[in-house]
C-alpha cells in the first residue's frame, strides 16, 4: 500500500507538494524523500513546514525554502548550496549551518570543519593555509575580500562547531 506525504505551508496548512512514499521506507526518511522529490520537481516550498524533519544528508541544492519552518530539523550533512533560506526559522535545528549573507559572496559554515565562500568549498584548515596567490586565483576580487573578512570568518568557523553524532 503506497502512502502519500504532504508538505504544507507553515501558516495556512495549504498543501504545497504531495509525494508518494515507496513501500517499506523508514519513517525517519519520509520527510527527506518528499523534500528531495519536491526540489527535483521544482516545487515552490516557500513557507513550508519542515519542523523536526530529519534532513540529515539531504540534497537541498537550489531549494527555495524562504520562510520555511526548519525548527528542530536535523541538517547534518545536508547540501544547502544555493538554497534560499531567507526568513527560514532555524531555531533549534540540529547541526544547522551558519549562513552569512550580505557580503560579496554568500558564506556557509557547516560546523563540521568546512566553509563555502561563493563556489569555493574547502576545509577550514585549507582556508587558513591558502596563500595570497592561491586566493587570487579564485576570483579577481577574492584577495581583497579575504583580507577584509578572513579573521571574522575563521573565528566564526572556530565558534560554530557541531557536536559529533553517531552515524546511526
Amino acid at each position: 500500500m503506497t502512502q502519500k506525504y504532504e508538505i504544507k505551508n507553515r501558516w495556512t496548512s495549504e498543501v504545497l507538494f504531495t509525494c508518494e512514499i515507496p513501500d517499506g521506507m523508514e519513517s525517519g526518511m519520509i520527510a527527506r524523500h518528499a523534500l528531495e522529490t519536491a526540489i527535483a520537481e521544482g516545487a515552490n516550498l516557500q513557507d513550508a513546514n519542515l519542523q523536526d524533519a530529519n534532513l540529515r544528508g539531504a540534497n537541498l541544492w537550489g531549494a527555495d525554502l524562504r520562510g520555511a519552518d526548519l525548527r528542530g530539523a536535523n541538517l547534518r550533512g545536508a547540501n544547502l548550496w544555493g538554497a534560499d533560506l531567507r526568513g527560514a526559522d532555524l531555531r533549534g535545528a540540529k547541526n544547522a549551518p551558519l549562513i552569512i549573507n550580505g557580503l560579496s559572496w554568500m558564506v556557509v559554515i557547516d560546523g563540521v570543519g568546512s566553509m563555502r565562500i561563493g563556489c569555493q568549498y574547502h576545509t577550514v584548515e585549507a582556508w587558513k593555509n591558502f596563500t595570497d596567490d592561491e586566493i587570487k586565483l579564485m576570483d579577481s576580487n577574492a584577495l581583497e575580500f579575504w583580507n577584509k573578512y578572513k579573521s571574522m570568518l575563521i573565528a566564526a568557523c572556530e565558534t560554530h562547531v557541531h557536536q559529533v553524532e553517531d552515524a546511526a
